[in-house]
């Protein structure tokens, strides 16, 4: 370092060889500010890669529909739910994967004019409905 400066660069002769010396004890008067890094997502898989796109969900809607009951049955197991079938009847009928209809059979249509190969975002409708009709 010189002259107190964090930064000093100085040439070198040799145009294939570059060095870097660091001293811990130097130290900025300006605080680095907490907004300068965000989030780091490569180690969050799914995040990358089946989010980081127009498709955040794995939806019918935007691509193949067909139920494949083994994907759903060994992920179900993954995440320790007692059944399958919900799922894979929601997926049929359009819903992203992981979305279930909650309550009494036609409480929820699930992109009822999109159907599968929609060209549009997933939508869930729920008709007007008391809080006793939405109980389970």
């Amino acid at each position: 370092m010189c002259n107190g400066s964090l930064f000093h660069f100085q040439p070198s002769d040799d145009p294939g060889q570059a060095a870097l010396r660091l001293d811990p004890t130097q130290r900025s008067d300006r605080p680095v500010s907490a907004l300068l890094y965000g989030k780091f997502c490569e180690h969050l898989g799914s995040n990358i890669y089946q989010g980081m796109e127009a498709q955040v969900l794995y939806n019918p809607t935007f691509g193949d529909p067909k139920v494949r009951e083994d994907a759903f049955t060994k992920i179900a197991a993954r995440f320790g739910w007692p059944d399958a079938k919900p799922v894979a009847e929601a997926y049929a009928d359009g819903g992203a994967f992981g979305w279930m209809r909650v309550g009494p059979d036609g409480a929820v249509q699930l992109s009822p004019d999109a159907g599968p190969y929609g060209a549009r975002a997933q939508r869930v409708e729920t008709p007007a409905a008391t809080a006793e009709e939405m109980k389970c």
